[in-house]
């Protein structure tokens, strides 16, 4: 009780989430290290974004982007070398990640994360975002929070994409909409997307840093 009075029950959940996520780690495996910055990466544009477009939700926002990629997380914990050889293969095929889980799997990063859903008790809202995002539903109004969480947990995603070298070791992942009509349907400028995108590349360099 003392702790969530002092951080808000918010900053427990986001804690206790990253502690569970952290509980599945391979030993040496530079793709989960990778998946890993990605998924702090996403985390951190929601969050930046979220400022821009929805002050109000950004910590929910902030939440949806750490999440997004747990099932991936999954896949590599329990198939640590199938995973390095499908990366592989996907980057040399130009081939979505999701395509290579699913032809290799069965299913892939999102079929798990909505599978582990109910047990873990994850937030309706993230999960609703997941199945619009897997399903590649393009949002056409922010009439809802969903709506509000698919587009900037999309947008962030094709501004993770511009400020990531171009030969990245993790393979391309499929987002639904253009970068162009996000930033309209969120109501964002220009310059608004340049703010984002410095403040973004300070967070990249302090995590270097780190």
């Amino acid at each position: 009780r003392t702790v969530v009075g002092m951080l808000g029950d918010k900053k427990v959940r986001m804690t206790v989430s990253v502690v569970t996520m952290r509980s599945i780690e391979v030993r040496n495996s530079l793709i989960q290290d990778l998946e890993w910055e990605h998924c702090f990466a996403i985390s951190g544009m929601c969050r930046l974004i979220g400022q821009y477009v929805a002050p109000l939700m950004v910590e929910d926002l902030e939440l949806t982007g750490l999440l997004h990629d747990l099932g991936a997380l999954v896949l590599i914990a329990n198939y640590p070398r199938e995973y390095e050889k499908l990366v592989k293969a996907a980057n040399l095929r130009d081939m979505p990640i999701v395509d290579a889980e699913k032809k290799l799997f069965g299913v892939d990063r999102n079929d798990v994360l909505l599978h582990m859903s109910e047990s873990m008790h994850l937030p309706s809202t993230t999960m609703q975002t997941m199945r619009m995002m897997s399903a590649q539903q393009v949002v056409e109004n922010i009439d809802s929070t969903v709506d509000t969480h698919l587009a900037v947990l999309t947008l962030a995603h094709h501004i993770d994409a511009m400020v990531q070298d171009e030969e990245g070791v993790l393979p391309i992942e499929k987002v639904p909409d253009s970068l162009s009509a996000l930033k309209q349907k969120l109501d964002l400028t220009d310059e608004n997307l340049d703010q984002i995108l410095d403040e973004y590349q300070d967070l990249l360099n302090s995590v270097l840093i780190a």
